[in-house]
């Protein structure tokens, strides 16, 4: 049965930590990044806390962002979209979370962290997805597992963060 992980990464592990660090009530949450044959499509970042020019001079001095160009404001003053070209080493982070088959549900970004939703096809893949993690050095904290279902899982096979 496929598995839902729901698990935190440290912002200096995976991206906008300068960001954080700059703007420490922003918020944000990361579209779904699409893949299309070799193509990857830019995401779209949605952040909150901050207004449009601290949010840029942030991203600019990021070095997790190559390019953050701004699309929109979405109502609030504070809430905006960018399309972000991430760096090398966050991409990195992302193809470690997918290992064995996994694929992102959600990203989600505050006060220094990041709170990912992942499914894997069968629990014996996050197995193999949590040697991976550990094999690549980048800290994985499990809040969460559960069947996709919403059932808990138990812990058969996997103990640790």
């Amino acid at each position: 049965m496929e598995t839902v992980v729901t698990a935190r990464v440290p912002a200096t592990e995976f991206a906008l930590s300068t960001t954080f660090e700059m703007l420490p009530d922003m918020e944000a949450a990361v579209d779904p990044i699409i893949e299309s044959g070799d193509e990857t499509a830019t995401p779209v970042v949605r952040v909150r806390g901050g207004d449009r020019d601290a949010l840029d001079d942030a991203f600019a001095a990021d070095p997790s962002v190559e390019c953050a160009s701004p699309l929109s404001s979405q109502g609030a003053e504070d809430a905006c979209s960018y399309r972000v070209d991430w760096s090398d080493d966050v991409y990195r982070v992302l193809n470690t979370l997918t290992a064995a088959n996994g694929r992102i549900l959600n990203i989600r970004g505050q006060q220094a962290r990041w709170r990912f939703q992942l499914l894997y096809p069968r629990r014996e893949n996050l197995l193999e997805a949590h040697e991976h993690w550990t094999e690549q050095g980048v800290t994985v904290d499990i809040e969460r597992i559960h069947e996709a279902d919403g059932r808990p899982s138990t812990d058969a096979g996997f103990t640790g963060t």
